[in-house]
């Protein structure tokens, strides 16, 4: 439920509720009254019937008005009053100053509803004439007047009842709305201000508790902190992760920048010295330069990639064509390896940027005769065929697969999941083959796969490794074309 419906159904419970409560009173004391009413008329007309036998006798006092009072009050009882008329409808007398009815009344308003019991919630009211003398006559007229004392004292108890059923209704509202608005809304608002303030000041913790799922558009807005929270937190790890790179990468850089320089310089000034290994020393300083030149442009070519400016030059290519070029040149680049070259390629079109490919293949290729054991064999499979594939790798169609596999010492498997990562084959590399580089060779490779639309994986388990990639085929390939043909 959204915040505003919710908001309204507050509204309108908040609202209702105490008049319901109020109505439930009311239902509850008219009923009483009902009931209260029979029974009071009942025994108003009892006492009428009996007062009127009292009147009928002392009849002949009607004009001596202190002794019929006096005879009157005896009999009455403390609820009840009666006034005096006389057949002229002047007052003679009422037993009580404050009664129900004190005020005057004319000759109409006594004589209207004669012998009929009149009920008002203060009480009833009795009208009959006071018949005397020997032939009968109207000596007077005799009003009875009778509190209903238990509906005001009913109608008392229950106001004060209601006005405190009324409050409590209205606290009990008030009370339920914040607990609701408290859970629903005040604490997450307060808990996500808290949170923002903590962010504000740069702590993000990464084992937060957020509060209890919520619906509507408060869950929303926690959901998207929360989301926001991560993002956050894993912002901080790349920042961090990056600045330990660039760490990394001025001691990488310093490490492998000063040792072929200082062998160079070393080379250079024996050069002066023994002159007779002039020519052997000039073969050290071009195998060092070149190292140094490979560390540059790896370097060069990192940055460029990691540019927002950096584009492919992509091309539609036929997929047999691109495989003959992937693999071409590698069986004379070193004889200290064995090359098993295989291209099984369906009829397929790529678009691809073939130089930087080229590049991820070369580094791959590379990788693979550098840690490969003395006279070790190195594998390179460019395919399109699911039985072409070994079994670790998941086959997709319409995807061009490349795998290089050699036989050296293996991957751990702790490290295959960071192997792609910038500058982590730093101190690794260096330990096993001295200075080869600062780790970012593989890093570049998947970069340029990702950028073409594929992925890059490694597989080691024992010995030997596999690094391969795919990148996708296009949907109107020729070989489509024929199928639809």
């Amino acid at each position: 439920m959204s915040i505003r419906l919710n908001l309204y159904f507050i509204l309108i419970f908040t609202a209702i509720t105490p008049f319901i409560v109020t109505f439930l009173f009311y239902v509850q004391l008219t009923g009483w009254y009902e009931v209260e009413k029979s029974d009071s008329e009942m025994r108003a007309l009892l006492r009428a019937s009996e007062i009127s036998v009292l009147m009928k006798n002392n009849s002949d006092k009607v004009h001596q008005g202190g002794a019929l009072k006096k005879a009157i009050e005896d009999e009455l009882e403390a609820d009840e009053s009666i006034t005096v008329y006389s057949s002229n409808f002047n007052p003679l007398f009422t037993t009580k100053e404050q009664g129900v009815s004190t005020q005057g009344r004319t000759s109409n308003q006594v004589m209207r509803g004669l012998f009929e019991l009149k009920t008002t919630i203060r009480g009833h009211t009795y009208k009959e004439p006071i018949f005397g003398g020997n032939n009968g006559s109207i000596v007077g007229y005799f009003v009875l007047e009778t509190e209903r004392t238990a509906v005001q004292e009913k109608t008392i108890e229950t106001y004060w009842i209601a006005i405190l059923v009324f409050l409590f209704a209205v606290l009990g509202t008030l009370t339920l709305v914040h607990y609701w608005l408290k859970r629903r809304m005040i604490s997450p608002i307060n808990y996500l201000l808290g949170e923002m303030r903590g962010i504000g000041e740069g702590n993000l913790n990464e084992d937060v508790q957020f509060v209890k799922k919520q619906k509507g558009e408060m869950g929303q807005l926690i959901s998207g902190f929360e989301d926001m929270n991560h993002r956050l937190i894993e912002a901080k790890k790349n920042e961090e992760e990056e600045v330990a790179n660039q760490q990394r990468l001025i001691a990488a850089i310093s490490h492998d920048l000063r040792t072929p320089l200082t062998s160079i310089r070393a080379y250079a000034e024996g050069m002066n010295v023994h002159r007779d290994k002039q020519e052997d020393y000039a073969k050290v300083i071009l195998t060092k330069t070149a190292f140094m030149q490979k560390l540059i442009d790896d370097l060069l070519a990192y940055s460029a990639i990691q540019a927002s400016s950096f584009t492919l030059d992509l091309a539609e290519v036929e997929a047999e064509e691109l495989a003959e070029l992937m693999v071409d040149g590698y069986e004379e680049q070193d004889r200290s390896v064995t090359f098993s070259l295989t291209t099984a390629v369906e009829q397929a079109t790529v678009r691809c940027d073939v130089n930087r490919l080229i590049q991820v293949m070369d580094n791959l290729v590379t990788n693979a005769i550098r840690y490969s054991d003395t006279d070790g064999k190195v594998s390179i499979l460019i395919t399109n065929q699911s039985s072409y594939l070994p079994t670790f790798v998941a086959y997709q169609p319409d995807r061009l697969y490349f795998l290089v596999t050699d036989r050296g010492r293996g991957i751990p498997k702790e490290e295959q999941e960071r192997i792609f990562s910038s500058f982590y084959q730093i101190e690794h590399a260096r330990k096993q083959n001295h200075s080869t580089g600062v780790g970012l060779g593989l890093s570049i490779c998947q970069e340029l796969v990702t950028k073409h639309g594929g992925s890059m994986h490694v597989y080691s388990k024992g010995t030997g490794s596999t690094f391969y990639f795919s990148i996708p085929c296009l949907s109107d390939s020729p070989k489509r074309k024929d199928e639809e043909e």
